[in-house]
């Protein structure tokens, strides 16, 4: 029998994806009515849609001013990168903010604007068998593998357990997007994503070949 576990999401966007990330939300909470969740927007239009979309309590919505640190970081990357990297390379950041924010071992997902679900996250053996980091493989088709390049993992799906072993990995993210995170090709390096690749190996991580995610 599956263990019983808490589970809670976190996703932030901007006005540009703001219908995209309303329907991920509202597809995420269709699917966990009991999830807790934290959406971060990038501005006061995002931020004005989602508070008024009057979710229960439980879903909190945050516009990225109220996050001092967060915001403060989101400034300094656009001095240097584009905004779509800016927004890219604050991910940890976010999630790193709200792990704490939920029950002691309990799970964070993190989604991207542009997902949906149609089935519960807690279905995964993964979760159920208390694992510290879900990482969900590409799973490209044998004519797209070219994009391997672009790293193995999907990250804009990834789910964190609140322990000391997956903040240390959530810490090493944060500060290698700190220090690099752009939308093109160098080494090992593209973006937030490739990172994953080295992480995949780090104990307590799950890579997750699941043909439905």
């Amino acid at each position: 029998m599956k263990q019983k576990t808490n589970l809670s999401f976190v996703t932030y966007f901007s006005k540009e994806f703001l219908i995209q990330g309303s329907v991920a939300v509202d597809s995420f909470i269709k699917i966990h009515p009991q999830s807790q969740g934290f959406i971060v927007c990038l501005d006061p239009i995002s931020f004005n849609y989602m508070k008024s979309k009057k979710y229960p309590f439980r879903i909190k919505i945050y516009e990225i001013s109220e996050l001092s640190e967060i915001n403060t970081m989101f400034n300094f990357f656009l001095e240097t990168r584009t905004f779509a990297e800016s927004i890219i390379s604050i991910k940890p950041r976010v999630i790193e903010r709200f792990i704490d924010a939920i029950d002691a071992e309990s799970y964070l997902v993190y989604f991207d604007a542009d997902l949906f679900f149609f089935d519960s996250m807690l279905e995964l053996e993964s979760i159920s068998n208390g694992v510290e980091v879900i990482l969900c493989e590409h799973l490209f088709p044998k004519s797209m593998m070219e994009s391997l390049k672009f790293g193995r993992f999907n990250g804009g799906l990834l789910v964190f357990r609140n322990s000391q072993i997956s903040k240390l990995i959530l810490n090493r993210w944060q500060v290698d997007c700190t220090e690099w995170c752009k939308l093109e090709l160098r080494g090992n390096k593209f973006a937030d994503q490739k990172y994953l690749d080295q992480y995949a190996t780090l104990p307590g991580v799950v890579a997750l070949r699941h043909p439905g995610i």
